[in-house]
């Protein structure tokens, strides 16, 4: 018989602060994303940046752990016998960066030395695993741990994980042409691309039921499409949709709202509209998404969105869908909305065609 999966305790960071701030923030259309000057090279964009508590990008100095330890800081204790999984997307991308620009190097920066360190810090006993599926790693490694409780390995895992604006990441997304020069417009007819944010996130799942949220869906697909850009069709992230709502003994017209991957690309947001459309037809249930407010923040997103959903369950509220003026589909939350649904949808995808998608319920 499979177990049932709650998440008992979830927490985040990201540049509008912690996961109160950030819901806060959120209702009120407040963004963390501002225009500044980064990185020596006049031929990158001048974009926005949604950072945590420092001025710049180029500080590299064990930022991992500052925003771990920042995502921690009011935690509960964690059940000794509580699996880690660690989910994150750059490796030791920190570290060359540090070497390359003289800086004194991290003392953290592999997804394995991170993952020892949560391990370590946090007194653990069951070890644990790291995840890199690109943008959509935290989904994915929230997925992978609720089938293991599911299937009775562990009782408890922590999955948590963060990403954060470096020049590494900056590069590569403006060698793609995907940001913008303006603050990010998720599912706007006139976006022009994402903007990057740091961020971290911290959710503990576990077989007791200490909170009336469960996750009773999950599903990891992959289109296998191109390296970097989702398949136009949507087809991978429509199969992944239904996988996790089959599992969770629901149809498409029971889902209630959608906590979208929303980037603000061209291709991604048209990409999970045809998606959801293929999913739920012409009319798919309220679909907000947060980037806009936050900043992409990468491998971190997920875990991110997943805690925000929690709290629109919790609090009985869907936010609105921060940079979103004029919508692509008239099913995009553009204002607070008060919410009576008991489950929400969330997704998210990433480079190499990876779809992920988890369904949340109020019990």
């Amino acid at each position: 018989m499979k177990r049932e999966v709650f998440i008992n305790y979830s927490s985040i960071i990201t540049g509008l602060g912690n996961l109160d701030q950030t819901w806060d923030a959120l209702l009120k259309k407040s963004s963390a994303i501002i225009k500044k000057n980064h990185f020596d090279n006049f031929l990158l964009p001048q974009t926005g940046l949604s950072l945590y508590k420092r001025e710049t990008s180029s500080s590299l100095k064990n930022v991992a752990l500052f925003l771990i330890k920042e995502c921690f800081f009011s935690i509960p204790e964690i059940p000794e016998d509580s699996f880690v999984i660690w989910t994150g997307i750059k490796n030791t991308a920190e570290y060359i960066e540090s070497l390359c620009s003289g800086q004194e190097p991290p003392l953290y920066s592999s997804e394995y030395d991170l993952c020892k360190w949560v391990i370590e810090y946090l007194g653990l006993k069951k070890g644990g695993m790291t995840v890199s599926a690109s943008c959509a790693s935290s989904t994915v490694g929230t997925a992978i741990a609720s089938q293991f409780i599911s299937e009775g390995r562990y009782n408890n895992v922590l999955v948590v994980g963060c990403d954060f604006v470096t020049s590494f990441v900056y590069y590569g997304f403006a060698s793609l042409k995907a940001m913008t020069d303006e603050i990010c417009k998720p599912f706007d007819r006139n976006r022009k691309g994402l903007t990057l944010g740091d961020g971290a996130f911290a959710l503990l799942l576990s077989s007791e039921r200490k909170s009336d949220i469960r996750i009773s869906g999950w599903s990891i697909t992959n289109d296998a499409n191109h390296i970097t850009g989702p398949s136009r069709d949507g087809e991978g992230l429509a199969n992944s949709l239904k996988a996790a709502i089959d599992m969770a003994s629901l149809k498409p017209p029971n889902i209630q709202a959608i906590c979208a991957h929303g980037t603000g690309t061209n291709y991604n947001d048209a990409m999970e509209i045809k998606a959801f459309n293929k999913i739920f037809g012409e009319n798919p249930p309220l679909t907000f998404g947060i980037k806009g407010a936050i900043g992409h923040t990468l491998g971190a997103a997920g875990g991110i969105e997943i805690a925000i959903s929690k709290k629109c369950l919790e609090e009985r509220v869907i936010p609105p869908t921060v940079g979103c003026e004029e919508p692509e589909a008239n099913f995009i939350s553009l204002e607070k909305v008060n919410f009576s649904g008991s489950n929400i949808i969330s997704c998210n995808s990433g480079f190499g065609g990876v779809n992920a998608s988890i369904v949340m319920e109020m019990i």
